[in-house]
């Protein structure tokens, strides 16, 4: 196994869904490898949702009422267009 691995490998241990899939796992399998395929499946699976919510968050942020008024209010502040930029690409309109 790499550094690299090792250090991914600790890295998503922190994450409690991976760890308690992996401590399931090891009666069956033990070896390094194996849990590093699973670590990276798992890592994969929990960044895509993590992903989806933030979308969903931003979303529901971004059609408060008011919000993408003043967002357009400070048009000149170059977080306001990001926003501005997001809640199109996502099709809010208000």
């Amino acid at each position: 196994m790499t550094p690299e691995d090792k250090a991914f490998l600790f890295r998503t241990l922190r994450d409690p869904v991976i760890r308690e899939a992996l401590e399931r796992l090891a009666p069956i399998n033990q070896d390094a490898q194996t849990a590093l395929h699973v670590a990276r499946a798992l890592d994969r699976v929990i960044e895509s949702r993590r992903a989806e919510e933030r979308v969903v968050a931003l979303r529901e942020a971004l059609s408060q009422p008011g919000v993408l008024d003043d967002l357009r209010a400070s048009r000149d502040e170059p977080r306001a267009r990001e926003l501005l930029g997001a809640a199109e690409r996502l099709g809010i309109e208000g």
